[in-house]
């Protein structure tokens, strides 16, 4: 035993917890639900009813998310959120729609502005 009361050191405790996550398929959906509903407000089955709104597609490039470049590393197994982001306004908080991982950071680097989004557009349009 620890001195500080715990039956296991820390990295121990984290192996045990990465080893169960990889083993129960259980465990990773509960956790993916609780994510979602806490970082956004929104139930899983929301973000699957979106999905199938935006005909499984990114909602800017319109791209099937299986054709999506992959945005995050996948262990266990493919699903479109590790393919598309959930999109919202960071002053409302409120989800806006589903972006594969070029369009997400394309918003994010034009820092939301509509603006600059029109003069990348027209600047494009002048030189194509």
């Amino acid at each position: 035993m620890l001195s500080n009361g715990a039956t296991r050191c820390r990295n121990c405790h984290n192996r045990q917890g990465r080893e169960y996550y990889r083993a129960s398929l259980r465990r990773r959906e509960n956790m993916r639900r609780t994510y979602f509903l806490r970082k956004y407000g929104m139930p899983m089955e929301a973000l699957e009813d979106l999905l199938q709104l935006q005909n499984e597609r990114c909602a800017i490039c319109r791209k099937r998310w299986t054709e999506c470049a992959l945005a995050k590393r996948v262990h266990h197994e493919a699903q479109f959120l590790q393919y598309l982001y959930v999109d919202h306004d960071h002053a409302k908080g409120s989800v806006r729609g589903l972006l594969c991982n070029s369009c997400n950071t394309a918003i994010g680097m034009f820092e939301e502005d509509a603006m600059r989004f029109q003069a990348a557009a027209a600047y494009l349009a002048s030189h194509g």
